[in-house]
């Protein structure tokens, strides 16, 4: 039997450790903050946008690599989402602060916001095609039927013909006439009627 001891954390219980979350150098710190920020922002759209500035900015007061900004500012973006017109207050006040301070990191956080919408965009691509492709696939499957179900029904009608114009005594020659002209007959009135739909 495999086992796992581990233990567990209510982050509500640091709601009035907020000071020390902000002083500590532990990085799940800024993450606890995050996650109480988004909890206590949910109808306040404008404080959760200043809560999230104010925790980029301490990514950068602290000091931490490049890799380590990247991260801890991928795990505040998606907890402390915002609507498109404060995104955008959002974004410039970080670019405020990238000239401010003179740190190339921002441009890694917007590099991480292209590579997010091109996979964005890559997913609706994809589900474009596969749309199409179904779509070009039924239409191709529909016209395979109906050549299929031309051919069979081509070849019966040629047997029937041929059993009842042998049994009537024709010719094997005129046989075969009758039966070219029967499916020329049928394939100018299947077309015509492909043409139409």
């Amino acid at each position: 039997m495999l086992r796992f001891n581990f233990q567990t954390c209510k982050l509500l219980k640091y709601q009035d450790k907020k000071e020390f979350l902000e002083e500590t150098e532990n990085p799940f710190g800024l993450v606890v903050l995050a996650h109480l920020a988004a909890l206590e922002t949910r109808r306040d759209l404008q404080a959760r946008m200043e809560s999230k500035f104010r925790l980029t900015k301490r990514l950068f007061e602290r000091g931490y690599s490049r890799d380590y900004i990247t991260n801890l500012y991928k795990m505040i973006d998606w907890v402390l989402t915002l609507p498109k017109e404060l995104e955008l207050t959002y974004k410039v006040k970080v670019q405020a602060l990238e000239e401010e301070r003179s740190v190339g990191y921002i441009t890694s956080i917007e590099r991480f916001g292209r590579e997010e919408g091109l996979q964005q965009g890559l997913q609706q691509g994809l589900q474009q095609g596969l749309q199409q492709g179904r779509e070009e696939g039924l239409k191709r499957g529909r016209e395979e039927g109906l050549k299929r179900g031309r051919a069979a029904g081509q070849r019966r009608a040629a047997q029937i013909l041929a059993r009842n114009l042998r049994a009537a005594g024709t010719d094997p020659k005129e046989i075969k006439r009758l039966i070219k002209l029967l499916k020329d007959d049928i394939n100018n009135d299947v077309d015509s009627a492909v043409d139409i739909t």
